[in-house]
């Protein structure tokens, strides 16, 4: 039997590996986002663009399952952004929260993250707002 350690870094490679498989922000999300519900044991995860500093502009950009409700969320999340923890949604489950840097937050919903595995998949989010700025960048149409 594989051990806990050995068990979690074989799931962040795995979302590593799907976060760089395509310059394609849609096919990225929807070949990372399902690892963090299957592989980690989320309820739900999402990409939400927008800056918390402009409430208004916050909108999802990808949800999973498709039905997710963060709404509820996005006031704690307005009220963490900077902290990058997790709280208490109205179901007691933890909502987790990690900036993507010039793009939005990833919100992962889940029973109970390690501490460790906390800042493993901050930097992962690192990785995912680059990989999703360079999408966007790429999809920009080109000036003549």
């Amino acid at each position: 039997m594989l051990s806990q350690d050995l068990l979690q870094r074989d799931v962040l490679y795995e979302i590593a590996m799907a976060i760089g498989g395509s310059l394609e922000s849609e096919r990225m999300l929807s070949a990372c986002l399902p690892i963090f519900l299957r592989r980690l044991g989320g309820t739900a995860v999402a990409v939400w663009r927008g800056s918390a500093t402009a409430p208004d502009s916050l909108k999802p950009l990808r949800a999973l399952p498709r039905n997710a409700n963060f709404s509820l969320s996005i006031d704690a999340l307005l009220a963490h952004a900077d902290q990058e923890a997790g709280w208490l949604n109205a179901r007691q489950r933890h909502v987790y929260v990690w900036s993507l840097p010039g793009l939005g937050y990833l919100l992962l919903e889940h029973p109970a993250l390690s501490g460790a595995l906390f800042r493993e998949l901050k930097q992962l989010a690192q990785k995912l707002a680059a990989a999703l700025l360079a999408a966007v960048e790429e999809a920009a149409p080109q000036p003549v």
